[in-house]
């Protein structure tokens, strides 16, 4: 009986399938085979030089280069992996069709126990246009406001020019490649030493997306100078002589200050900006003249503007004129000057006597009698008779205003027995 148990080749046999197939039942189990999905894995693409070598650039479309994968593996290798364990690579020289290249994947962790992978989306999808090589020079912007006194100076950018290599369609859209650079809050320094991302605008000023451009320099060095501010009046002179009639009363600016930057040792010269070349031309004027006046080359070399919509200056000379006002005077209040002891003097009438006089409505409206010196002067007269004789008329320090016109009065002389001169007035 023992001699047929262990030279039984046939029931070995049997025994061994037997514990194979118990093993597996075990197996599967415990550790069953079982399906996981893997998310947002990256395209790796290879042989990218096929393009390339054509003069010709690629694009990914659709976002082909991340994709989803369903993989079928044991559940203890499944648990413990991750999308980065799975490797997938889009090969240029196994493309068929132009616009499609056929994706692997690939696990790199645990493949002996992955029975199968499915990508969600097999293929990579691009597009394939020419080449385009141009270069930009870099300008720069600043974004953010400095402390106050302080403004941006000279801005050195390195390199000053970039290189860039894409699709046509995208390189030909480019029109600016510029750096922006954020002052906000920067003040103690003299230099302002970075770098920077260029950006690409076309010409409506939006950004083009760059992850299609190849160029050298990612990083652009700047150098920003930092100069000192000060704030200074500005001031204009006229020429010429307005009409009959008028007059010139000052000239107003807008602004009438300005800020300007430079080295401390260049402000601390600069008190004001006066203009005194006669920039505005007010012969003959009947009304205010405004001219638009350019201040940038008034300014010494050393300094500049800080915000250059300053150079442009509204100067207005205001122009008003003048009226006249007549003013009674008693003959009562007019002095007789140099009389000769040999005359009588009398006035041919008793009516007061009317001044006129000349200014701005706001500088006689308030003139009186009283504010009125007035005078005639009868040196020299030898004559009797009915005269006419002139009258001076003088105004009180301090009142801005003049005579509008010659004033006059009649009177009559006569000789006196007495040898006294004597001043009457004749009704």
């Amino acid at each position: 009986m023992k001699r047929n148990l262990t030279h039984n080749w046939g029931l070995k046999i049997i025994s061994i399938l037997f514990a194979i197939i118990l093993w597996l039942v075990v197996v599967n189990i415990i550790d069953p085979v079982e399906s996981k999905s893997f998310n947002n894995i990256q395209v790796t693409v290879e042989n990218e030089s096929i393009i390339k070598d054509q003069g010709k650039v690629y694009d990914i479309i659709d976002n082909s280069d991340v994709i989803g994968i369903t993989v079928k593996g044991r559940r203890s290798a499944l648990s413990k992996m991750k999308a980065s364990d799975f490797q997938a690579v889009a090969d240029m020289a196994e493309m068929i069709v132009i616009d499609t290249v056929p994706i692997e994947v690939t696990a790199v962790k645990n493949s002996d126990k992955i029975k199968e992978i499915t990508p969600k989306t097999r293929t990579l999808k691009i597009s394939v246009e020419d080449s385009a090589t141009k270069q930009f020079a870099i300008s720069t912007s600043i974004s953010g406001t400095l402390e106050e006194g302080y403004a941006v100076g000279d801005i050195t950018v390195n390199p000053s020019v970039l290189k860039v290599t894409g699709a046509a369609s995208v390189v030909n859209k480019i029109s600016r490649v510029a750096v922006t650079i954020d002052v906000s809050g920067i003040s103690g320094v003299d230099t302002i030493n970075n770098t920077y991302t260029p950006k690409f605008y076309d010409s409506d000023g939006d950004v083009i997306e760059a992850t299609s451009l190849e160029y050298k320099n990612e990083d652009i060095a700047v150098s920003v100078d930092l100069l000192r501010t000060k704030e200074i009046s500005v001031s204009f002179s006229v020429k010429g002589t307005p009409a009959a009639d008028y007059q010139y009363i000052e000239t107003v600016s807008s602004p009438d200050t300005i800020t300007i930057a430079g080295e401390p040792e260049y402000l601390s010269a600069i008190s004001s900006l006066d203009i005194k070349n006669d920039v505005v031309d007010i012969s003959n004027a009947t009304d205010n003249v405004q001219q638009s006046i350019d201040i940038t080359g008034e300014l010494p070399s050393t300094v500049r503007l800080v915000d250059s919509s300053e150079a442009l200056i509204l100067v207005t000379a205001i122009i008003e004129k003048l009226e006249t006002k007549e003013i009674e005077v008693a003959k009562s209040n007019i002095q007789i000057l140099n009389l000769s002891s040999k005359y009588t003097m009398n006035f041919a009438n008793n009516d007061n006597l009317i001044v006129s006089i000349k200014g701005l409505p706001d500088k006689i409206s308030e003139i009186t009698a009283d504010d009125l010196t007035v005078s005639i002067d009868l040196a020299g007269i030898g004559e009797t008779g009915t005269k006419t004789v002139p009258v001076d008329v003088t105004l009180a320090d301090g009142i801005e205003a003049e005579l509008a016109d010659e004033v006059a009065v009649n009177i009559v002389l006569t000789r006196n027995n007495t040898g006294t001169s004597k001043t009457s007035n004749l009704n």
